[in-house]
């Protein structure tokens, strides 16, 4: 399989490590961290052969109380696997027990420092990098995947326009309010080529909606504990189903 990745020409592999021991890691994934980092370590031995610096391999760390205190073992493990790039994200609380594990909230939190790391890329050598989420509410909202011009596939060909909005789940909201979120398609690209779907009415106009924001700010309103809009991820204003309060256009959840 690594083999293939490499002469596919996939730019880069993000691969979840969420811990950097096995007691903290098998608890999350329920996993053995020493198989994930053999095959990791297989990728770079693979891309040495091939004479390939691609796919760049990058390590997504998704922050909990259980295991925050690993965070700054983890650039050292990055810079022994040749990973360019670290990104720590928080976590969605699909559950109250999950909920209890976000490190985020309404108030300022004491920020993590950002490290650095030396990278082998073939006779060169480059500096990889941590990238952290913001710790609570309160940024300019702005959606990544409308600025980056990116939308997501599923398994099943069907064409969401982000990660949230990709599948159908329940999670609690920053202030706690249990909210039902559902998978909005825009189409599958079995049945209309990319580039349509795109260009389509619906997705024009919702990209240009979200890229002004055109959404209240749900976790500001006073209303908030008794509105019923939110449970359905809907707002009062705006276009449904809604961004309103969506945590990755505040880089608290992040994404690849």
């Amino acid at each position: 399989m690594a083999g293939e990745l490499v002469s596919l020409g996939v730019d880069r592999l993000v691969i979840s490590v969420d811990g950097v021991r096995q007691e903290t890691y098998g608890g999350i994934r329920g996993a053995m961290l020493s198989e994930v980092l053999s095959n990791i370590r297989s990728l770079n031995e693979v891309k040495s052969r091939l004479n390939s610096l691609t796919p760049a391999l990058g390590i997504e760390f998704v922050l909990l109380r259980t295991n925050v205190t690993e965070l700054a073992e983890l650039t050292g493990l990055a810079s022994r696997l040749n990973a360019a790039r670290v990104l720590a994200s928080h976590v969605l609380p699909y559950t109250e027990e999950m909920r209890s594990e976000i490190l985020y909230g309404y108030q300022p939190q004491h920020p993590f420092n950002p490290g650095l790391w030396p990278v082998k890329a073939g006779p060169w050598v480059t500096l990889g990098t941590l990238e952290l989420p913001r710790m609570h509410w309160g940024a300019e909202r702005r959606c990544r995947f409308i600025q980056d011009r990116a939308m997501v596939v599923g398994w099943d060909g069907n064409a969401s326009p982000c990660y949230a909005l990709a599948h159908g789940y329940s999670y609690f909201a920053i202030d706690g309010k249990k909210k039902q979120v559902s998978r909005y398609v825009m189409n599958n690209v079995n049945q209309q080529p990319l580039a349509e779907i795109w260009m389509s009415e619906e997705y024009v106009r919702f990209r240009s909606e979200v890229r002004g924001f055109h959404f209240p700010s749900c976790p500001d309103c006073e209303l908030r504990e008794s509105c019923d809009f939110r449970e359905r991820n809907e707002a009062c204003w705006g276009w449904n189903p809604s961004c309103a309060d969506c945590l990755w256009a505040q880089s608290i959840i992040r994404c690849p």
